[in-house]
């Protein structure tokens, strides 16, 4: 089983909570209303704080089936939003309250999420779309979902085997978004259907 590790500030003690025996991977760990949500294999799972917020009280919120992952967790709208990677590659969105959960949209072609984040009042997805002749090329992709549309944002790649552009690196700093890229041996091919070429471009130095 995967583990959680909580550190007291005040007291510097490190603690384990040896209530978890849950996926093999928690993550996207996120604050919302009085409890804390995560992401494990294929499911968005909550945590209640129990004695002396150390040993919790867990419980599957929803898992998703014919899932490979689940990511992406976070906070839009006052509502927790994430992904599942579905099998045969496609990928959906969910938006969930912390008791019920529902789909918000699916995307039009194969998609697989890595990471998401609320940016000026729209939901940004960042992640890889396979090809190549046996799909192990990943071109990557930027998304923005406004709540009533969805756009490609940025396209980097022609997703050849062995090229490989997926990244996890998704952020904000002020009005910037902010995403890496993996580097690869021949030229990458850049498309960015909906940004002017002067309003991309590399930050230097």
């Amino acid at each position: 089983h995967g583990k959680l590790w909580f550190f007291n500030e005040i007291t510097g003690a490190w603690y384990n909570d040896t209530a978890y025996t849950g996926g093999t991977s928690p993550e996207g760990l996120v604050n919302f209303g009085d409890a804390m949500y995560f992401l494990t294999d294929t499911s968005l799972v909550r945590r209640k704080a129990g004695s002396f917020g150390i040993i919790g009280v867990y419980n599957t919120v929803k898992t998703i089936g014919h899932t490979t992952t689940v990511r992406g967790l976070t906070i839009w709208n006052n509502r927790m939003w994430f992904a599942a990677n579905l099998q045969g590659g496609k990928c959906a969105v969910y938006v969930s309250d912390g008791t019920t959960t529902s789909t918000a949209f699916e995307f039009p072609d194969t998609f697989e999420t890595n990471r998401m984040v609320a940016h000026y009042g729209s939901l940004y997805i960042q992640g890889t779309k396979a090809g190549g002749v046996d799909g192990v090329g990943k071109k990557l992709q930027v998304w923005k979902y406004t709540g009533a549309s969805l756009t490609k944002l940025y396209e980097e790649g022609i997703g050849n085997d062995g090229e490989d552009h997926g990244n996890g690196a998704l952020c904000t700093q002020g009005p910037l978004l902010i995403w890496g890229h993996n580097g690869v041996r021949r030229p990458p091919t850049v498309a960015y259907p909906d940004l002017p070429a002067e309003d991309l471009a590399d930050a230097g130095s």
